[in-house]
């Protein structure tokens, strides 16, 4: 027991509190900065002093410490920034479209962004706001900028309402007719802001509607957001269907994604990672207590999964208890922590059936990372060696089970 107002435990060490983490930290503790650090490796560094400051302090006044709420709470908040961290470890795939309109992917070091714009001074602005982030054209009018469509599809369209010779709502209509469906999204940009301008604007199909003069940050921000709704409908499209039990892709999906991403890391010379996963023991957990707990149980590998990959990764479903991920951009060391994240993410959702009976799910896996034979290496091998690695853990596991 840890008496609060001595600060003293049962074992007669001294045990620190929130406050006195604090007061050890002091002003280093990044959330008392003001301003905040502007990035991660400034961030990073004030934790890292921080935590030597309470190290020092706790070795210099405590001999026992117990876990105290405290303990809890800093080890709780340092396991998910070490998750945050080893998500962003490895590095993003490489940008490649997802539904390429030529046919073969599409490959470049950065996103697309074309500006449409009549005056060249607003056409230098957003070029020297958007150009730091993404790959920038410019365009003077909606004619010119469907003929560059044509040849070179953007991921956004960044243009101006009004201008001769087509505006932004001639553009949506081209940009509809040339996406065949996928619409780029389009982020107007308008001197006019009225009401009546910008619901004429979202009527038309626009994404988004941005008032001149234009802040910086706004701008990238909902270009980015833009972004993100247009890969994810891309996404979804190539996927083609979802699994009705869990969610995930489904066996199609996967293989066309599997290829697209494949095709990609060959081109690039980037890594690329194929998990296959099976449920363990869902025969017994059918028999046991019945298909709806065989149900739950798939739904939560599925719910694990989901949660341990990042949005431009592939989880699906591939038949009654197997599952696959592709995971652009990734090598087996991140691989490994990513299948740590899975089993943590397990431990965390333990199911109970029959009102007082409690498992956690549990599963086996296989890896193959792109490039450790051949960088010349097909779905089907990449598949193989991932499926040989499953079986060798599952045989070694019973084969532990049996001694």
């Amino acid at each position: 027991m840890i008496d609060a107002a001595a600060g003293h435990n049962a074992a007669g060490g001294m045990s620190v509190g929130t406050d006195e983490i604090s007061a050890a930290a002091g002003d280093r503790v990044p959330g008392a900065l003001t301003p905040p650090p502007t990035s991660v490796e400034a961030a990073l560094d004030l934790v890292r002093r921080a935590m030597e400051d309470l190290e020092a302090t706790v070795r210099g006044r405590a001999t026992w410490l117990r876990l105290s709420s405290a303990a809890r709470e800093l080890e709780a908040r340092a396991r998910n920034l070490a998750n945050l961290l080893e998500d962003h470890t490895v590095p993003l795939p490489p940008r490649y479209d997802l539904m390429p309109l030529s046919g073969t992917t599409q490959i470049s070091g950065r996103f697309r962004v074309l500006v449409v714009d009549d005056d060249p001074d607003s056409v230098a602005l957003l070029d020297r706001i958007l150009s730091p982030w993404f790959d920038v054209r410019a365009c003077r009018d909606a004619r010119e900028a469907a003929k560059v469509l044509r040849e070179e599809p953007a991921d956004v369209v960044v243009a101006d309402l009004y201008m001769p010779h087509g505006g932004g709502m001639a553009l949506l209509e081209l940009t509809r007719a040339l996406d065949e469906g996928l619409r780029t999204p389009l982020v107007v940009v308008s001197g006019r802001a009225d009401t009546e301008t910008r619901v004429a604007a979202f009527e038309s199909g626009a994404f988004d509607v941005i008032a001149k003069p234009v802040a910086p940050s706004e701008l990238v921000a909902r270009v980015r957001n833009a972004l993100a709704h247009s890969q994810q409908l891309r996404r979804e499209r190539l996927l083609g269907g979802r699994d009705d039990l869990t969610g995930l892709a489904n066996r199609r999906g996967f293989r066309a994604f599997l290829e697209h991403a494949l095709r990609a890391a060959a081109a690039d010379q980037s890594g690329l990672v194929v998990v296959l996963a099976d449920q363990d023991g869902l025969k017994r957990i059918n028999d046991t207590w019945g298909h709806h707990a065989g149900d739950e149980s798939l739904r939560t590998l599925a719910r694990a999964l989901a949660a341990s990959i990042r949005g431009s990764d592939c989880a699906a479903r591939v038949g009654g208890d197997e599952f696959a991920l592709v995971v652009p951009g990734c090598d087996r060391d991140g691989a490994d922590r990513l299948l740590r994240r899975i089993e943590e993410h397990l431990d965390r959702s333990p199911i109970t059936v029959e009102g007082n009976v409690t498992f956690c799910v549990r599963a086996s896996f296989g890896v193959a990372a792109f490039g450790e034979t051949s960088r010349s290496e097909t779905a089907e091998q990449l598949l193989r060696r991932a499926d040989a690695e499953l079986y060798a853990h599952k045989r070694a596991r019973s084969a532990i089970r049996r001694a």
